[in-house]
């Protein structure tokens, strides 16, 4: 409130350097007006403010003091607004750090629910607890890995029971022989059945 009246102040004084008063009037809704008129009919005058004339150096000394302080306050003003977008940011970080702490917290506590709940069988195989073909792999929806599928690898030449190949040689070695194998009998044409 100070600096509004401050300006104000300041430019009466610059716009009545001609003019030695101002006249202080109350308006019917009780507001108080400052003018170079005299107050109108509806309004009360409250006093006369007599304004000494202004030298042409104090006229530009407080034109000069208001030029700074409107940079001042333009700096402040700017400082203000800063200052608030980075406080927004920093409370949008916060949100956003929130929800993530409440998906994790939700996440657990699903995690949690399914592992406490019994299994319903619902989107997999159920296999009784008896097993199947006599084994017994309790509640689960598919057999163990390996069981019918097991996985085999094909020999690598490099390995010691390899006979082909000495201990001596390794694999990539410029004396290295890849082995020969004689193809099956029945390969080349139908395969033959006993009968």
């Amino acid at each position: 409130m100070k600096h509004t009246n401050y300006i104000y102040c300041t430019f009466i004084a610059l716009s009545l350097s001609a003019n030695a008063e101002v006249f202080k009037c109350k308006d019917a809704a009780g507001k108080i007006i400052y003018q170079s008129d005299p107050c109108p009919s509806g309004e009360i005058t409250q006093g006369v403010i007599e304004v000494k004339q202004m030298t042409p150096e104090e006229t530009e000394q407080a034109k000069a003091k208001l030029k700074a302080w409107q940079e001042q306050q333009a700096i402040e003003d700017e400082a203000k607004h800063e200052a608030e977008k980075e406080r927004q940011i920093e409370l949008e970080r916060q949100q956003g750090l929130e929800l993530q702490r409440r998906s994790v917290i939700a996440q657990e506590q699903q995690a949690i629910a399914a592992q406490q709940r019994p299994y319903t069988g619902v989107g997999g195989v159920f296999i009784p607890s008896y097993g199947l073909n006599g084994r017994n792999w309790g509640n689960q929806p598919y057999s163990p890995i390996g069981v019918w599928n097991p996985i085999v690898l094909p020999q690598q030449p490099n390995n010691t029971w390899n006979q082909n190949m000495m201990p001596s040689q390794p694999f990539g070695h410029p004396s290295y022989q890849p082995p020969t194998f004689s193809p099956h009998p029945a390969a080349p044409g139908i395969i033959k059945h006993q009968q």
